[in-house]
This record gives structure tokens, C-alpha cells and sequence, in this order.
């Protein structure tokens, strides 16, 4: 069965760091520990931003309050938070040049803000043919559902699409529906296994 579709990944597949570890900056400028602020981003808090249950802005609140520190400090995540990152263009061109003989999509553990990001501050939505943000759909990857349901709208068998994630447990989560996944290392790594793929 050929392949159809190729699913990616957002945060450090698509998006990369400007700097060695976004988090430990944000934190210095804050003048709160980076260990504390890290955590954050990888318990239940993040989770509730990435099930559409809090805003991002509320996610912020939320530590400035935890941390004791005054409410200006939102100006270092307005100002910072996202111009730490770049899309990465090899991969959006490689996305954009296969289209529209492949389908594709982002399937991605993201809070509201990516749709309205990818559209007005990255303008690169129109290279998506499908749009699966867990904040949206209220589910996470990588619970099944999320990756039957991008196969749903992107119209493809499992064997028929490719997923790319940096995260192990997704991609063996997709590749328990049959899916092809690709654990993202570097993007040339990535790009010479899709190609492999495509080809076979």
C-alpha cells in the first residue's frame, strides 16, 4: 500500500529553539528558578493548556501567581515566548512541494493559540490540508483516538500515511494503529526516511 499522507509533529519538529533551552531563558528573565518554571511545561498544568482547559494566558497567570512575582512580568512571555522559536523552512518546503500529491497534516499537543499562529504569525496553514490540535479536539497524543481521527479527516488508511514526532511514546502510539512513524532527530535524518518511505 503507497503512501498517502504524512502527519507532523509541531513543537520541535516543525518549530525549533533560537536558543539552546527557550525555558531557562524565559526563567532568567523572570528571576525564578529554571527547574520550577521547566516543570510547568511538563506536568498536568501544561497538560490542562493542551486539552483546551486553560488559556495560554491563564497557564501564565497562573505561574506568575505561584511564583510570587508581579503581573508586568506577562510582558516577558508576550514579548518573548514565541520569537524564541523559527519554522523550520527546509521542512515546510519539503511539506509544501509534495502537496498535492500527498496529503498533510499536523497533529499536535498545543494549546488554542497554534491555528491562529500558523495562520496570522507563520502564515504556513495553507500547506496543511488538516489541522489536529489536542486543544481543539480535546484529546492528546498519544492516545489513539487523536491519530483515528487526523486518518479520519485526512481520508487515508493507517498504512497509507506517515507520522513524524520527536516524543518516543507518540510515534510507538501511532505506529500501534499501523501507522509509519519517524522519531524526528534531524531534519535531514527525517527527510532521507520519509523519502525511503515514499519510494518504496
Amino acid at each position: 500500500m503507497s503512501i498517502k499522507a504524512t502527519i507532523w509533529d509541531f513543537s520541535r519538529v516543525l518549530l525549533k529553539p533560537r536558543v539552546p533551552d527557550p525555558h531557562a531563558f524565559i526563567a532568567n528573565e523572570l528571576g525564578i528558578d529554571p527547574l520550577k518554571f521547566a516543570n510547568y511545561f511538563n506536568g498536568e498544568g501544561n497538560a490542562r493548556m493542551d486539552l483546551g482547559e486553560e488559556s495560554e494566558v491563564e497557564f501564565y497567570r497562573r505561574i506568575i501567581r505561584d511564583q510570587g512575582l508581579k503581573m508586568d512580568a506577562m510582558r516577558i512571555f508576550e514579548r518573548h515566548f514565541f520569537d524564541l522559536f523559527y519554522l523550520d523552512d527546509e521542512l515546510i518546503n519539503f511539506i509544501r512541494k509534495s502537496r498535492p500529491q500527498y496529503k498533510t497534516a499536523i497533529c499536535s499537543n498545543f494549546s488554542i493559540l497554534l491555528r491562529s499562529l500558523l495562520e496570522k504569525k507563520w502564515k504556513v496553514i495553507d500547506a496543511f490540508d488538516v489541522l489536529v490540535i489536542s486543544s481543539e479536539v480535546r484529546l492528546l497524543k498519544p492516545d489513539p483516538r487523536i491519530f483515528q481521527l487526523t486518518l479520519n479527516l485526512l481520508q487515508v488508511e493507517p498504512k497509507e500515511a506517515v507520522f513524524v514526532d520527536d516524543t518516543e511514546i507518540n510515534v510507538v502510539g501511532a505506529q500501534a494503529l499501523g501507522i509509519h512513524g519517524i522519531l524526528f532527530k534531524d531534519t535531514r535524518a527525517t527527510l532521507v526516511e520519509i523519502e525511503s518511505l515514499i519510494h518504496q
